[in-house]
């Protein structure tokens, strides 16, 4: 073997036998009113509840059912009157035995109020949580451009810009949308004749009352020269279900009461009282995000009278918060002005750009 390739082995394996080792995750073991001791890592706190990851699952232990916690390591706490520090924990008689910074003190598990790192202590600083702040987490902000095609009431092709933005806690959601498309459309002949537009403008809030109910309000207010409609103002109250809440899976379900009434182009004004119900799902296909929404909203004196609506589209990331979106829009309507087609269908191609989370 070449002397140079042997040399260079040598010192390779030296310096792999006087390194460090790698540090472990800390290890944690609780232990239950029952009896029962479980190791793994705590997680979080969440409230009334540990999310303890046991056996490669995050299990939730009610804190009532906690009696004991041991750490092998310094672990990040915050306790319920405001103390944060780096502490090892130790069952004890009645509690749990924390050697903080400044010495010793016994508490209840239901008094630690957040777990997190030893060496981040910073980030178990309680956020006050305002409007507007804090905004790099809590708002993010979607801008979109591109092109449109229209199939269904006409035919036509032109162009497409939405904005949405929206702040997310975990005790409310604030959701605003805006949308203009501006289309030529064509005649049976198949030469463009007439500049049509579709817009819309979308508020709603939900309020949570736990992890997953939330009671909310929305409204839409739209105008569709597509459809022979000036103005429709869509007004709802409900009850929200989270079924899912996960960083790469995100599915709700709604049902609510409102009016919604059309001004529209050719004549007359419609107000009727409205059901709606409605699911939202947003899910991380690796790079690609899917967002669908599907809302069914019949008249309520009359259920045979509804709107069906779809809208789903998928988007991939090109370049630093710059992505490329498709989307499909299909809107039913079973009881149409005269003249006007049940089934509308719209195809968009935009890019799009991203703030926020």
């Amino acid at each position: 073997m070449n002397r140079p390739l042997n040399n260079a082995v040598f010192f390779l394996l030296a310096a792999l036998s006087i390194a460090p080792p790698a540090p472990l995750q800390a290890q944690h073991t609780v232990t239950l009113r029952n009896g029962d001791r479980l190791s793994g890592t705590l997680k979080r706190i969440d409230g009334p509840t540990w999310v303890f990851a046991y056996g490669g699952e995050d299990v939730s232990l009610p804190v009532a059912e906690v009696t004991g916690l041991a750490s092998s390591a310094p672990i990040g706490v915050r306790l319920d009157d405001g103390t944060i520090d780096a502490v090892t924990i130790a069952p004890a008689p009645g509690g749990l035995l924390l050697t903080l910074s400044t010495g010793t003190r016994t508490v209840t598990p239901a008094q630690l109020a957040a777990v997190g790192s030893a060496t981040d202590l910073d980030a178990l600083v309680p956020l006050q949580i305002g409007l507007f702040s804090p905004i790099a987490r809590f708002w993010v902000a979607n801008l979109a451009f591109g092109f449109s095609d229209k199939s269904g009431n006409s035919r036509a092709r032109g162009l497409s810009t939405t904005m949405d933005i929206e702040r997310r806690t975990t005790r409310d959601r604030v959701t605003l949308g805006f949308g203009l498309i501006r289309a030529s459309s064509q005649s049976e002949s198949g030469s463009f004749e007439t500049t049509v537009s579709k817009s819309y403008g979308t508020l709603r809030l939900d309020v949570f009352v736990n992890s997953r109910v939330f009671l909310f309000g929305a409204t839409r207010q739209e105008r569709d020269r597509f459809q022979d409609i000036a103005l429709r103002s869509t007004y709802n109250v409900g009850l929200g279900f989270q079924a899912v809440a996960k960083r790469e899976t995100d599915l709700n379900f709604s049902v609510a009461g409102g009016v919604r009434r059309e001004n529209f182009i050719s004549a007359g004004v419609k107000t009727v009282m409205v059901a709606s119900m409605a699911s939202k799902i947003r899910h991380d296909f690796g790079p690609a995000v899917l967002l669908w929404q599907v809302d069914f909203s019949p008249q309520v004196k009359d259920l045979a009278d509804y709107r069906l609506v779809s809208d789903a589209s998928m988007t991939a990331p090109l370049f630093v918060g710059i992505g490329f979106r498709v989307g499909v829009l299909t809107e039913h309507t079973s009881r149409p002005q005269p003249g006007i087609e049940k089934n509308d269908l719209l195809i968009t191609t935009r890019l799009t750009y991203t703030i926020g989370q």
